[in-house]
C-alpha cells in the first residue's frame, strides 16, 4: 500500500504548502484536484498488467488478449456486425484505434485509464461545488476499483459523468448522446437514461418519507420482487445469492441523513437525492444478483455531487470546515481500504510494469 499512501500524503502536503503559491482556496482546491487525477492516472498507467482480474494477464482470454486479437483484425472486420466475444462495437473500434497506433499492452492500459478518468474529472470540474471533496468521494466509492479491471464499464461510467453535467446544464440532447456513446462501451449504461427525468422530478417531504420506507421493504422482499420482475419482462436470470448487503445499508443511511439535512431551496439537492435513491434501491437486490450492483454504479455518481452541496448548507464556517474534512478523510480511508481488500481488482499489492511478478 506504500504507493497509495505516499500519493495520498503527497496530496495532503500539496494542499498544506500550496497557499504559498496560490492566492485563494478555490485555486488551491483546483490545484490539488488536478494533482489527484494526475497521480492516480500515473498509478493506473504504470501498473503491471497482472493488476486487474479481467485483464487475464498471460492468458488467451481477457482484455489484454482481446486487445491483441482486435489489433490484428482488418477495419472491415472491426466495423462489421460480426460479434467479438461479448464486447460492444464501440469498445472494439476503440481497441482497434489504439492498436493502429501501437500494439502494446501498457499503452493500451494507459489509454483506457485516460478514457475513463478524463471525462470523469471534467464532469466533476463542471458542476461540483467542492471538487476536492468530490475527488475523495470518488476514491471511496466501489466504482474506483473498476479502473483496474472492468475497463469497458468504467469508461462508460466516465462518459456518464459528463452526461450528469448535461443534466445540470439542461442539455437533454447532449445528455442522450453521451449515454448512447457510453452504451457503445458497456450496454448497461442505457439505464442511466432515466437519470434526466428523475433529476427534475420534485418530491414532497411525504413522498420522500415513503421512499425511505420503500428501501427496507424492497430489501426484505428482494427475492420475490426480482422473480416478479423477471416474469413480467419474460426473461430468465440466475440468482447468485452472493450475500452482499453492507453497501446497501451504507447508502441507505446516507440517503436518510441526506434527506434530513437537505435544503428545499436547492432544487439540485432534490435531483441528486432522486438519482441516489435509485442507487440505494438497486443495491437492495445486490445480495442475490451481482449484476444489480453493476447496474447501480451509474447512479452512485450522484453522491459525488450531493455531499459537497449538502455540506455547503452549513451556515457556521467551523461546522462546514469540520464536516468537509471529515467527509474527505472518511472517504479517503474507505477508498484505501477498498483498494486493499478488493480481490477482483488486484489493486494490491501494487507493481509497476517493469517489476517482475511471480
Amino acid at each position: 500500500m506504500a504507493e497509495y499512501i505516499l500519493l495520498t500524503l503527497s496530496l495532503g502536503a500539496m494542499y498544506l504548502l500550496s497557499p504559498k503559491f496560490t492566492q485563494s482556496d478555490q485555486k488551491r482546491n483546483s490545484f490539488v484536484y488536478i494533482c489527484f487525477f494526475v497521480g492516480f492516472y500515473l498509478l493506473l498507467a504504470l501498473r503491471h498488467p497482472s493488476m486487474g482480474i479481467d485483464l487475464r494477464y498471460g492468458s488467451y482470454e481477457g482484455y489484454l488478449a482481446g486487445f491483441r486479437e482486435i489489433s490484428r483484425l482488418s477495419w472491415d472486420e472491426v466495423l462489421s456486425n460480426v460479434p467479438f466475444r461479448n464486447y460492444e462495437r464501440g469498445f472494439i473500434i476503440f481497441c482497434k484505434l489504439i492498436g493502429s497506433i501501437w500494439v502494446n499492452e501498457q499503452f493500451f492500459l494507459a489509454v483506457c485509464a485516460a478514457a475513463a478518468l478524463i471525462p470523469l474529472a471534467i464532469g466533476i470540474w463542471m458542476i461540483s461545488e467542492d471538487r476536492l471533496m468530490s475527488a475523495a468521494i470518488f476514491l471511496g466509492l466501489p466504482i474506483f476499483c473498476l479502473l483496474y479491471s472492468t475497463l469497458r464499464q468504467i469508461i462508460a461510467i466516465g462518459i456518464c459523468t459528463l452526461a450528469f453535467a448535461c443534466i445540470r446544464k439542461k442539455k437533454p440532447v447532449v445528455f442522450v448522446l453521451c449515454v448512447l456513446l457510453a452504451s457503445f462501451f458497456h450496454k448497461t449504461a442505457l439505464v442511466f437514461l432515466v437519470a434526466y427525468p428523475l433529476y427534475y422530478l420534485r418530491l414532497t417531504k411525504a413522498m420522500r418519507v415513503v421512499s425511505v420506507i420503500l428501501l427496507p421493504a424492497c430489501f426484505f422482499l428482494r427475492e420475490n420482487l426480482m422473480l416478479l420482475v423477471t416474469r413480467l419482462l419474460g426473461i430468465s436470470i440466475q440468482l447468485d445469492y452472493n450475500g452482499s448487503f453492507m453497501l446497501f445499508f451504507l447508502f441507505s443511511a446516507i440517503y436518510v441523513i441526506g434527506f434530513w439535512l437537505s435544503d428545499d431551496q436547492k432544487p439540485e439537492q432534490n435531483g441528486y437525492l432522486n438519482i441516489f435513491f435509485l442507487a440505494c434501491l438497486v443495491q437492495a437486490f445486490s445480495g442475490i444478483y451481482n449484476i444489480a450492483t453493476r447496474m447501480g454504479y451509474y447512479f452512485t455518481l450522484a453522491l459525488i455531487f450531493f455531499l459537497p452541496s449538502l455540506i455547503g448548507n452549513a451556515k457556521v464556517s467551523n461546522e462546514r470546515t469540520a464536516a468537509r474534512w471529515t467527509v474527505i478523510a472518511v472517504f479517503t480511508v474507505i477508498g484505501l481500504y477498498f483498494i486493499y481488500i478488493t480481490s477482483w481488482s488486484i489493486s494490491y499489492p501494487y507493481y509497476f510494469f517493469w517489476e517482475t511478478v511471480a
